[in-house]
């Protein structure tokens, strides 16, 4: 799945010539600074209606990019039990959640990324694949100047692998653009060139090379575009103009595509007994971005939103006469965007 191929001479001449960029990065940590918005206790999830290329065949289903801030555990490198425990500190997780039907049986993938909370630096990535042939898992751990990668995966000759890769400075990995680029300094940077890892969204091992892929960056009426020329084609991002710059849409190299329909913020992992779908349901009208706040009292679960638990706002709804539907009160447990406050 969206495999890079790996030209040696283009490669070469690239970290020869140092093109990539050094002097000034064209991202910046102001997006990941709005504790305002991350650190409301909520994960920001996003459904998209989805074409997934598989076998040559565009397959539509649905796929969910979630996006949270959490604390890590130092050493490990792995969610914190204790934030406030000796050494851990913060950082941002994208989760790609990727489920194809395929005939007789379907893909079912994810993918994790996750950067430093203080200056938005990749440090860990994780993959999964489960295509009803078998199971494989990957991850890569970043240490100072290079990543350590260990895939086991059910393909013969890649059963067990293990190897460490020095990254060229400013590299960047194609799988966490979707987040990645939503940091950059839109309205200043147009466009870039910076060395790209091929996805890792596969059920085979991987061989970390970055070649050169060149970053354009366009103003739309309502979205920034960028474009992404890389050794195998062109990808096209949408992102919202507006902070927090989520992404709007995906066209990939290989004719898969992403078009958001719904994005909420919610504490989803809370949200895990029957009949809490409901929060993730298709709505006849509504906004384009709600927020949820549950409390949570003595082990027994107060929904403050009951009166509009069967609301859901999503996109393209902004006529809807109901007033309460355009304009959720901000003390009603929902909230229509992030300048409302946050219930007590």
């Amino acid at each position: 799945m969206h495999r890079l191929n790996s030209p040696v001479a283009a490669t070469a001449l690239f970290f020869a010539t140092g093109l990539w960029l050094t002097a000034a990065s064209p991202f910046t940590t102001r997006l990941l600074e709005q504790n305002e918005l991350w650190g409301d206790g909520k994960a920001e999830l996003t459904i998209y209606a989805a074409q997934e290329k598989r076998y040559g065949t565009l397959r539509p289903t649905e796929v969910r990019h979630i996006v949270v801030r959490e604390d890590f555990a130092g050493k490990e490198q792995v969610k914190a039990d204790d934030w406030q425990s000796p050494g851990a500190y913060p950082v941002f997780k994208l989760n790609q959640i990727i489920t194809v039907p395929t005939g007789t049986y379907r893909y079912d993938q994810g993918h994790s990324s996750f950067w430093r909370a203080r200056d938005g630096e990749l440090i860990k990535f994780a993959s999964t694949t489960n295509d009803s042939c078998g199971l494989s898992y990957k991850q890569g751990n970043r240490s100072p100047g290079s990543w350590r990668y260990r895939a086991f995966t059910y393909w013969e000759g890649m059963s067990e692998v293990s190897t460490y890769a020095k990254p060229p400075a400013g590299a960047l990995t194609y799988d966490e653009l979707p987040f990645k680029l939503r940091t950059l300094n839109f309205g200043v940077v147009t466009t870039f060139t910076a060395p790209l890892m091929e996805s890792v969204i596969d059920s085979k091992a991987d061989q970390l090379v970055w070649t050169p892929a060149t970053f354009t960056i366009a103003a739309g009426d309502t979205v920034w575009l960028v474009t992404v020329q890389h050794a195998q084609g062109t990808d096209r991002f949408e992102f919202d103009q507006a902070s927090p710059h989520a992404l709007r849409s995906w066209q990939r190299l290989d004719g898969s595509s992403l078009r958001r329909t719904q994005l909420v913020r919610l504490p989803y992992w809370k949200l895990n007994q029957p009949g809490d779908e409901k929060y993730l349901q298709a709505p006849q009208s509504g906004w384009r971005f709600i927020s949820i706040r549950l409390d949570f009292t003595g082990g027994n679960r107060v929904n403050r939103a009951d009166a509009l638990s069967n609301r859901i706002f999503t996109e393209g709804n902004e006529g809807s006469k109901d007033p309460a539907v355009r304009s959720p009160p901000c003390g009603s447990g929902f909230t229509a965007d992030t300048r409302c406050p946050s219930a007590p």
